[in-house]
Parts: C-alpha cells; sequence; structure tokens
C-alpha cells in the first residue's frame, strides 16, 4: 500500500488523534519527538491549541495614528509615477521601432520619442 495511503488510513482509525509522521532519515529526532509529547499520539484538541492564533477583541489599529494627509500625498505621487512611467516607455519603445524598423534612423527615433511623450504628458493632465 502506498505511504500517502497507509497514513490516512491510520489518522482515520484513530479517529479524533492525529499521529507524528515517522522520520525514516532521523530516527532519534523520531524518538526525542515522542518522548516530548509524552507519545506518538496527539489529541485534536491540544494540536488545535498549538495551530490556531491568538483572537484579540481589542482595536485593530494599533500604534501610531494615521497621517492619512501624507498617506494620500505618497498614494499620488506613485500614481503619478507610474502613469508617466508608462507613458515614457512607450513612447521610448515608439521611437526604438520607429528608429530600428524605418528609415527615421537614430535622430529620427528621438524625434518619435519626444512628439509621443509631450504629446502624452499633454493628453493625461
Amino acid at each position: 500500500m502506498p505511504e500517502p495511503v497507509a497514513a490516512a488510513l491510520s489518522r482515520i482509525a484513530l479517529g479524533a488523534r492525529f499521529v507524528y509522521p515517522l522520520n525514516r532519515d532521523c530516527p532519534r529526532r523520531t524518538e526525542e519527538k515522542r518522548q516530548e509529547s509524552g507519545g506518538i499520539h496527539m489529541s485534536a484538541a491540544s494540536l488545535r491549541e498549538r495551530s490556531m492564533a491568538e483572537h484579540h477583541t481589542g482595536p485593530a489599529e494599533v500604534g501610531a495614528a494615521m497621517d492619512y494627509k501624507e498617506h494620500e500625498r505618497t498614494y499620488s505621487a506613485f500614481l503619478g509615477a507610474a502613469k508617466y512611467g508608462t507613458l515614457f516607455l512607450v513612447a521610448l519603445l515608439l521611437g526604438m521601432t520607429a528608429g530600428f524598423f524605418t528609415g527615421a534612423g537614430l535622430l529620427g527615433g528621438f524625434v518619435v520619442l519626444l512628439i509621443v511623450f509631450i504629446a502624452g504628458i499633454v493628453l493625461l493632465r
């Protein structure tokens, strides 16, 4: 029987109790774990106590008060950088396309980049 199936069947047979997986590579460590837990079996309640997070009933926001004005200013700066950075990359790609794949050359590609970038700035304001 494959190992995962055997492990699942042993868990089903044990009901509400769970078994530490046996580590074949390190039998001494497995034996130490058994001794620490007082045996190989762990009840579902003690497993739940170890794995669940604590539930707090206090306020969700602890620590310093939020400076919402500064937060909005930073977010606005981020949006502007993303918007104009994207515009610059699109203008750069169009300039490179004009410079490499048409007869415009380096100077023509740079002119296309400037025209598209300036037109984009005017349109995005």
